[in-house]
């Protein structure tokens, strides 16, 4: 299954401690790995967590989805090879990598960005630090998927500039190029002209 995958050193059971019984309560731990498994599943988010040795420790179901991640590259657990075969997907495959290496050169350090893929869509990226004690032990990664968002605000942005039925200018982005170009000429000391043109029977 390429559902959400745990990777951990801890045993399943624990060192008995001096004068303490050699048990561990294994239903509280599974019930906090299930716990676990059911919050990565619920988001809508893709997440990853890395360590600082580039091992990828989980990861949820919705970004093996969002990054189309074939079963060969999620078997190995491998940070370098996730990001190559993601890096096939973005606009700008070298901007990328060179980005992912800057936030992990840095971390202790909150990232968050926008990254523009091949097929249209537009995710959402955000990265922190993932600390023990205080100490940045990996990072986790966060990626949402926007491009319905997007597409909204530019198509509100559109109509708020643009008559909905012809798609010309309307009088709001006209006063909004007068007063740019105004302030320009003012700038620049300079001149600027304004021609009206009356259509007749125009609908």
């Amino acid at each position: 299954s390429l559902s959400a995958h745990i990777s951990t050193r801890q045993e399943a059971t624990a060192r008995a401690r001096p004068g303490e019984p050699a048990r561990v309560d294994r239903e509280q731990y599974e019930r906090s790995l299930s716990l676990l498994h059911a919050a990565m599943e619920s988001t809508a988010d893709g997440l990853l967590v890395v360590d600082r040795a580039g091992r990828v420790v989980l990861f949820n179901q919705q970004f093996v989805d969002m990054w189309r991640l074939p079963a060969e590259v999620v078997a190995t657990r491998d940070d370098a090879q996730f990001l190559a075969d993601s890096a096939t997907l973005v606009v700008d495959p070298e901007a990328w990598r060179r980005k992912v290496e800057e936030i992990n050169a840095r971390p202790d350090e909150e990232w968050f960005d926008e990254i523009h893929l091949l097929d249209g869509r537009i995710f959402e990226r955000y990265s922190k630090p993932q600390r023990i004690g205080g100490v940045s032990v990996g990072r986790v990664w966060s990626f949402r998927d926007v491009t319905e968002r997007k597409a909204l605000e530019e198509q509100l942005r559109k109509l708020a500039f643009h008559d909905p039925l012809t798609l010309l200018a309307n009088r709001s982005l006209f006063w909004n190029r007068v007063e740019h170009a105004l302030a320009l000429a003012q700038r620049s000391q300079q001149r600027v002209a304004v021609m009206f043109l009356d259509l007749d029977n125009f609908k």
